[in-house]
């Protein structure tokens, strides 16, 4: 598997592990395990996992923080 930043696709992870490494500062809330899909770039070149949700994960997001996404 390939490991950029510590994160490595297919790799099971806590979601609120990741909560400082998204420029966005979304903030995120875990009911279980999620697994990392695969890496994108941010428009600041950081590296963030693209996260596959289980049914039972939350996330919130802060309004204020909704038009940075994407």
């Amino acid at each position: 598997m390939k490991i950029i930043n510590n994160f490595c696709i297919g790799q099971t992870i806590h979601l609120s592990t990741i909560n400082e490494s998204s420029p966005e500062k979304i903030i995120f809330n875990l009911c279980k395990k999620s697994k990392i899909k695969g890496l994108r770039y941010s428009p600041n070149n950081i590296i963030l996992p693209i996260i596959e949700l289980n049914d039972q994960t939350r996330i919130w997001v802060f309004p204020n923080e909704i038009n940075h996404i994407n």
